[in-house]
């Protein structure tokens, strides 16, 4: 065997701290294939669907610059855990703790926590007053776009909020909503 046969065979190994790198959160069974959930779908059309890039572009110039202390959340992540938190209905405390408990929702706000902790309930008041004060209704955003491409936002409480298809043209023909 010669030794470019050994190299071949070696198992590289992400380094430490890097996005590939696996910890418990994120372990499965091997070979088991994963039902997607209600709230999985959701999050991932959400995250397929929304102009993110656009507010993102929208918010900056209102959110502070980080100065000497600690970090800023990243703004990504304070938006998305926004849209979370209005979707489902959430106060700061209740959003702040399916931050900490829920892959999907880490995931989703592109939250690490290898690299820091996700937003305290203090930074998700204070990103939602930052919202009120530049005059951006993120859920209102949400809707007017998702309604220009012909789907609908239904918030959920005890229920998973959806993106669905509108029913115009039943709703256009007098009739009602069977769902």
């Amino acid at each position: 065997m010669t030794e470019a046969d050994q190299t071949s065979d070696a198992v590289v190994l992400p380094a430490i701290g890097t996005a590939a790198q696996m910890t418990f959160a994120t372990i499965t069974r091997d070979g088991q294939r994963q039902r997607a959930t209600p709230r999985q779908d959701f999050l991932d059309a959400a995250g397929r669907l929304l102009p993110w890039a656009d507010w993102l572009a929208a918010i900056q110039p209102h959110y502070p610059a980080a100065t000497i202390g600690r970090p800023r959340v990243p703004l990504d992540s304070l938006l998305r855990l926004h849209l979370v938190r209005c979707c489902y209905r959430l106060d700061e405390h209740a959003a702040a703790a399916l931050a900490w408990n829920c892959p999907l929702v880490r995931a989703f706000a592109h939250i690490d926590l290898m690299r820091r902790d996700p937003p305290s309930p203090r930074s998700l008041r204070r990103f939602n007053d930052l919202l009120k004060q530049a005059g951006i209704d993120l859920p209102q955003a949400a809707d007017n776009h998702l309604a220009a491409l012909g789907l609908r936002l239904t918030p959920g409480e005890i229920s998973e909020p959806a993106i669905s298809a509108a029913r115009a043209a039943l709703l256009k023909q007098g009739g009602g909503d069977d769902a």
